[in-house]
C-alpha cells in the first residue's frame, strides 16, 4: 500500500534501544537470565524468526508529508489543486504515546480501524518489519464526482507501502433513516424465527456501520463455529460482542487458539449505527491485544529462553523491546483476568465514537460505555492508568468546544456522584488533568 512524494522520510532507527540481535553486555542482567539464543552469531534466519520483537516504532509522523494530492474543481471554477498530504493523528488501539505504537501484525485489524474512522481521509502504512500503521490526514473525503488522485510516497527503508481509504463521500456517507428501516426489517424476520433471512441483513447493517464488507463476516450459530477474524453469530445473548482470547497458554506445547471477533444482535438494541461502531471498536480492541498477545508467546517458544513465559516479557520490557502496555496485556491474557483488556477496550469505544455522537441524548450510551471502564481501574495496573488518562488528555484537546463542555460535565458529574469507592478515582483523575 504505498507510493510516492518528494519529501523523504527519516529512517525508524533509534539508537537508545539496544538492537534485538546484538550480544547484550548489560551486566545488570544475571547470567541465569541470558538467552545462549541470543549469544549466538547472528544469520538471516535469526533475524527473520525473531525481527518481531524488537521495538522500532515508526518516527514521529504527525505534521509530516506521506504523499501528494490532486483533484479539480467542477465547472466553472475548472481549477487543478495539490499539495502534500499531512499525516495529522496516528490511530492505535493500545494508547501508547504517539510515535511510540510498534504497529499490527494483521493488515486486517489496520484496514478495519482506517476504514471506521470515516471523517477524513486515512492512511494505511506497511513499514520495513510488515508491520502496519494508521494514520489520520488533512484531507478530507471528496465530494463525489470530483476527479482526484493520491500519490503516496514510493517505497524507501521505513516505508514498503502505503494505501489510502475513504477518499470520496459516497465511501463514507450511511443513511442512518434507511439503515434503521432496514434493521426493522431484520428484527421483523428474527421475532418469526426466519434467522435465513434476518442474518444477511444483520451482517450488512453491521458492514454499514463500521465500514467492513459483507465478506469479511463469518456466519456462526455457535462459538464452536467461530472462525478467525470476524464472525456474526445471531444465537449470542449475553453480550454485544467478544473480541480477543478465551485464554492464552504459558507453556511451550499447548495448542495457540486464533483471536477472533464476533458480534451479536445485541448491538442493535438502541437503533444506533454508532454503537454498533463502539461495539466493533470494544470488540477490535480486544482481537489486536489478542493478536500481539500471541504474537509474543510464539517468539518466546522460538526463542529457546531458559525463562518462564511471565519472566520472559518482563525481561523483554526492562531491555524496551516490548512496552509496559504490551506485557500487561499479554500477561492478563494468560490469567483470564481482562481487567487491563477492558479498561482499554472501553477507552477505545468511546474515544473513537463519541466525536460523532448526538450531543442532545440524555441518555447516551457512549458515555455509559465511557463510565464502565471505571470499574476495572484498580486492577488495571498502574501503568495502564497512566496510559487511560494521558490518552483521555489527547482526546480532549481535539473536541470542539460543545464537546469539550458535555464531556467534562459528564465527567464531573460522575466524580460528585461517586464520591467515594473505585469508580471514584479515574475521574478525580480525570478531572484534575483537564482542570
Amino acid at each position: 500500500m504505498k507510493q510516492q512524494l518528494n519529501k523523504p522520510i527519516a529512517g525508524s532507527s533509534n539508537p537508545s534501544r539496544v538492537p534485538f540481535f546484538q550480544k547484550e553486555t548489560d551486566t545488570a542482567v544475571s547470567t541465569e537470565e541470558r538467552n545462549p539464543f541470543f549469544d549466538k552469531e547472528s544469520t538471516p534466519q535469526l533475524q527473520a524468526q525473531t525481527a518481531l520483537i524488537q521495538r522500532s516504532p515508526l518516527p514521529e509522523f504527525t505534521g509530516q508529508a506521506i504523499g501528494q494530492y490532486n483533484f479539480q474543481l467542477p465547472r466553472p471554477a475548472n481549477e487543478a489543486i495539490n499539495g502534500e498530504i499531512i499525516a495529522t493523528e496516528e490511530l492505535v488501539l493500545s494508547q501508547e504515546a504517539p510515535g511510540t505504537f510498534t504497529g499490527f501484525s494483521d493488515e486486517a485489524t489496520a484496514q478495519h480501524l482506517a476504514r471506521i474512522h470515516d471523517q477524513q481521509i486515512n492512511a494505511v502504512l506497511r513499514d520495513h518489519e510488515d508491520r502496519y500503521h494508521v494514520f489520520k490526514t488533512n484531507l478530507r473525503p471528496f465530494e463525489n464526482g470530483i476527479n482526484y488522485t493520491l500519490s503516496p510516497l514510493e517505497p524507501n527503508r521505513t516505508i514498503q507501502h502505503t494505501q489510502f481509504v475513504n477518499a470520496t463521500q459516497s465511501s463514507t456517507q450511511l443513511n442512518t433513516a434507511a439503515w434503521v428501516e432496514r434493521l426493522q426489517l431484520a428484527i421483523r424476520y428474527r421475532n418469526e424465527g426466519n434467522n435465513e433471512a434476518a442474518i444477511p441483513i444483520f451482517v450488512q447493517l453491521i458492514a454499514q456501520a463500521t465500514r467492513t464488507s459483507v465478506a469479511d463476516f463469518n456466519i456462526a450459530n455457535s462459538t464452536s463455529e467461530y472462525r478467525p477474524g470476524l464472525n456474526f453469530n445471531i444465537n449470542m445473548h449475553h453480550a454485544y460482542g467478544h473480541g480477543g482470547l478465551f485464554q492464552l497458554p504459558t507453556d511451550r506445547s499447548t495448542p495457540i487458539q486464533d483471536a477472533i471477533l464476533a458480534i451479536g444482535p445485541g448491538v442493535f438494541d438502541r437503533n444506533n449505527p454508532n454503537d454498533v461502531r463502539a461495539t466493533f471498536l470494544h470488540e477490535l480492541t480486544h482481537y489486536a491485544q489478542a493478536q500481539r498477545s500471541i504474537e509474543l508467546l510464539r517468539i518466546w517458544r522460538a526463542s529457546g529462553s531458559r525463562l518462564s513465559f511471565e519472566s520472559w516479557l518482563s525481561q523483554q520490557e526492562r531491555r524496551d523491546r516490548i512496552s509496559a502496555t504490551e506485557r500487561l496485556i499479554t500477561a492478563r491474557f494468560t490469567e483470564r483476568n481482562d481487567h487491563s483488556t477492558e479498561t482499554l477496550a472501553h477507552l477505545n469505544a468511546f474515544l473513537y465514537s463519541y466525536p460523532r455522537a448526538d450531543l442532545s441524548d440524555p441518555d447516551n450510551f457512549l458515555f455509559r460505555s465511557f463510565f464502565s471502564f471505571s470499574g476495572h481501574w484498580n486492577t488495571a495496573g498502574r501503568e495502564l492508568q497512566d496510559t487511560t488518562i494521558q490518552s483521555i488528555l489527547r482526546f480532549y484537546n481535539t473536541l470542539t468546544a460543545p464537546y469539550q463542555s458535555r464531556f467534562f460535565n459528564y465527567v464531573n458529574t460522575k466524580r460528585r456522584q461517586t464520591m467515594v469507592g473505585h469508580r471514584a478515582i479515574p475521574m478525580n483523575r480525570i478531572i484534575n488533568a483537564l482542570n
